[in-house]
């Protein structure tokens, strides 16, 4: 979210919102609603915080299920 949020505001290549949903979604959900907040990054956003919600779930699922 910092890179991300540093490169929109020097008006560079950003990295691709679907890019930023599949990290969330696959490991980095909670990396992800904390970025959201410290960098003040994809707030406004519903979709990132729906699904980087559902990251943190499915990690959660996982480490109890197979750990």
């Amino acid at each position: 979210m910092g890179w991300d949020k540093r490169k929109a505001q020097k008006h560079q290549w950003r990295i691709p919102e679907k890019r930023l949903l599949l990290l969330g979604l696959f490991g980095g959900g909670l990396g992800g609603l904390l970025g959201m907040q410290l960098f003040r990054h994809k707030t406004r956003e519903p979709k990132f915080k729906i699904i980087y919600s559902l990251g943190c779930f499915l990690m959660i699922f996982v480490l109890i299920y197979f750990f």
